[in-house]
């Protein structure tokens, strides 16, 4: 009788009845070395990879052209995984390019704190651009163009995250129509130029956070766009953070019209009075942050009287 342990008790791994790995999940083990691309290619009935917080390096294998042929292939050694939904090799020490639709049927991907410089161009013949919800690349150093990577955007995405990176220029006007995002996370960038109108793309966000533009030409910059569409067609949303930009006029009245839970405007140069129409959120609103803006005037009253709302309004000329 053989003393050899099988691999389905190694642990963190999770077989089926076969013997096919269906899940690693070895995370915080102080994995260090080259990330396993090769091995784990070949874990076909794999369907969850976990290697979170370890010491990985190396890349992940993306798309390329074919110099026989021509033309665009699918390049990554994961392209057989067609079971493999959700991925998480955060806080590792990865870099190069991150292609987020590596795997065809990826649902879940977190790639966030590593060493990442670029993500590779969404493409529309891969599968996972259909399959994929949530994709989280924050916390790395990506350094490209917004309008780059807002191309191709996968279709069906719920959740997009890619703050704290260095992705700069201006947003594209009008954004892609995204039907099914709901958290819209890219603070901490050096995007600049004017907002776009969100309420033509995003009908069933629920929270954007778009703070905190940094570098030589950092910040948005301009009026906050709001109009009577941000009514009809941001229903959902509940959280809207645009402070630490250069946004300038007044603050659109309108905004109290809406759903709004956190409102931060704060660190702009915004002017004029505080609108007393902000008052009508009393039903939801539980932060409102407009410090460090260039406000003058009397604070209405009715938003002293709101009650269970944390109300920032220092830095400014109010009285």
């Amino acid at each position: 009788m053989s003393d050899e342990v099988s691999h389905c008790q190694w642990g963190g791994i999770t077989c089926d009845d076969d013997g096919h790995v269906k899940q690693v999940k070895i995370r915080n083990n102080r994995l260090s070395g080259e990330f396993p691309s090769n091995h784990l290619s070949l874990l076909y009935k794999l369907e969850v990879l976990d290697l979170a917080n370890n010491a990985l390096r190396g890349t992940l294998a993306g798309t390329s052209v074919n110099p026989y042929v021509g033309a665009v292939v699918d390049a990554s050694l994961f392209s057989n995984l067609r079971q493999l939904r959700h991925v998480d090799v955060s806080s590792n020490i990865l870099s190069g390019e991150v292609d987020v639709l590596f795997a065809p049927a990826l649902v879940h991907a977190n790639f966030s704190n590593n060493k990442f410089t670029s993500i590779n161009p969404f493409k529309r013949f891969k599968p996972s651009h259909n399959t994929l919800r949530e994709c989280d690349v924050s916390h790395n150093s990506i350094k490209q163009s917004a309008d780059t990577i807002w191309t191709n955007v996968p279709t069906n995405l719920e959740r997009l995250v890619l703050s704290f990176n260095a992705i700069f220029g201006t947003l594209p006007s009008p954004l892609e129509k995204l039907e099914s995002l709901q958290h819209l996370t890219m603070a901490s960038n050096h995007l600049s130029g004017e907002l776009p109108d969100l309420s033509a793309s995003f009908p069933n966000i629920k929270d954007v956070d778009l703070s905190n533009q940094q570098g030589e030409n950092g910040g948005f910059s301009g009026p906050i766009p709001v109009t009577l569409n941000w009514i009809t067609n941001l229903p959902t949303l509940s959280i809207l953070n645009l402070g630490g930009n250069r946004l300038s006029n007044e603050i659109p009245a309108l905004l109290g019209n809406m759903q709004l839970k956190h409102l931060d405007l704060s660190d702009n140069a915004i002017t004029g009075t505080i609108p007393a129409g902000l008052s009508k959120l009393a039903a939801t609103l539980e932060f409102l942050d407009l410090s460090s803006n260039e406000l003058s005037g009397d604070i209405p009253i009715e938003l002293i009287m709101l009650e269970d709302v944390s109300l920032l309004l220092g830095g400014n000329r109010t009285r």
